[in-house]
C-alpha cells in the first residue's frame, strides 16, 4: 500500500509543479454589475489617478506623491458627488410614487440577511 501512496504523491506533486510552471493561475478583477452613475469623466479621472500613483511609486519623489494625493482626493470627491447627484435625482423623480420610492430605497441600501447581521443581533 505504501508504494501506491508514494507513486500517487510523486505523480501529484510532479503534475501540479508542471501545471504551475506552464499554466500558472492568474488573478484578475471581476467587475460587478455596472453602476449607472459611473461615467466617462470618472473613468478618465481614475486612469489619471492610477498613472500618477505609478509615477509616484516609481520615482518616490515628494512632489509626485503630492500630485497623486491631489488626484486621489479629486477622484474620490467626483465619485461621491456624482453618486449623490444620481441618487438624489432618482429619489426626487420617484417621490410621488411610494411603491417606486421604496423599491429604490431597498435596492440601494442592500438587504440584511441573517448571515450578514452582526453577531449581537442573531
Amino acid at each position: 500500500m505504501a508504494d501506491v501512496d508514494l507513486a500517487w504523491n510523486y505523480f501529484k506533486t510532479t503534475f501540479l509543479a508542471l501545471i504551475n510552471k506552464h499554466a500558472p493561475l492568474r488573478r484578475f478583477r471581476v467587475s460587478g454589475k455596472d453602476n449607472p452613475w459611473f461615467n466617462e469623466t470618472i473613468s478618465s479621472s481614475i486612469r489619471e489617478r492610477d498613472k500618477a500613483w505609478a509615477k509616484a511609486k516609481r520615482s518616490n519623489d515628494a512632489s509626485d506623491w503630492v500630485q497623486y494625493r491631489a488626484l486621489r482626493n479629486k477622484c474620490t470627491k467626483l465619485i461621491k458627488n456624482t453618486k449623490s447627484d444620481y441618487y438624489l435625482h432618482l429619489i426626487n423623480e420617484n417621490l410621488n410614487d411610494p411603491s417606486k420610492f421604496w423599491k429604490l430605497i431597498k435596492s440601494s441600501s442592500g438587504s440584511m440577511t441573517p448571515s450578514t447581521l452582526p453577531d449581537r443581533l442573531k
